[in-house]
């Protein structure tokens, strides 16, 4: 999914494409058993809240989006306490893309905050969740967004005491310990070149759009392919 000047993923796919060769799960996105009900795509707009799984899949593109640690909190869920650290991880990541977003909508403009803060235009509308497809089969329900490009992503998620969450090896599946103790790293790396970048354009350290984009792209992909992340100068 990440092509050119599609510089950093929605926040956590990022981590699931930079990281994928170290994951030893894939996510868990089963389909729901035959005769499971469906609903059919919404007309209208369905609520954020935790009441239903797309509202739920709503509150996380939003508080993503706003990097809001209390919401995101609030829909994620973790099975032990690695996986607890993950959540940390992401809500890190999600407050510097947002603090990035702030940066780079102000200096450059929307679009361009667009192309440096998200790959998918199914996260970056949150309205495109009103018409998922969603199927609940007890506690478990899947929610299948298409995007505009008519791609489809479909998400998991679970009834806790009540309310509907989506489990954090949905956004990053992986679940060995092993393996969490390895992105952890990365995942920092990531966080810590997102703040960066935000600084230097806070600062008006880059000459252009473009160069801020293409030390965003150089960094990121030093962070993917370095064992210990990335070097930032002062």
């Amino acid at each position: 999914m990440v092509h050119g000047v599609k510089i950093v993923a929605f926040v956590g796919l990022s981590v699931v494409l930079s990281c994928g060769a170290m994951a030893q799960e894939k996510p868990m996105v089963d389909e729901m058993p035959p005769g499971a009900p469906a609903s059919a795509p919404a007309t209208r707009a369905v609520p954020a809240d935790l009441t239903t799984p797309r509202g739920a899949m709503k509150v996380f593109a939003m508080s993503v989006r706003a990097g809001d640690e209390k919401a995101i909190r609030g829909v994620l869920a973790a099975d032990n306490a690695n996986e607890a650290k993950l959540v940390d991880a992401l809500v890190n990541m999600a407050k510097s893309t947002a603090r990035l977003r702030t940066a780079a909508v102000a200096k450059y403009g929307a679009e361009v905050a667009r192309q440096m803060t998200s790959d998918s235009p199914t996260f970056e509308d949150e309205t495109s969740v009103d018409s998922a497809v969603e199927q609940i089969d007890g506690d478990e329900a899947t929610v299948e967004v298409t995007e505009k490009s008519g791609d489809s992503a479909i998400l998991q998620l679970s009834r806790i005491d009540g309310t509907w969450h989506i489990r954090i090896s949905q956004i990053i599946p992986v679940k060995d310990p092993t393996a969490i103790a390895t992105i952890m790293p990365k995942m920092a790396a990531f966080e810590r070149v997102i703040a960066d970048v935000a600084n230097r354009i806070e600062s008006g350290e880059y000459a252009s759009a473009e160069a801020a984009k293409s030390d965003l792209l150089d960094k990121t992909a030093a962070a993917a392919n370095a064992g210990d992340g990335p070097t930032t100068q002062p």
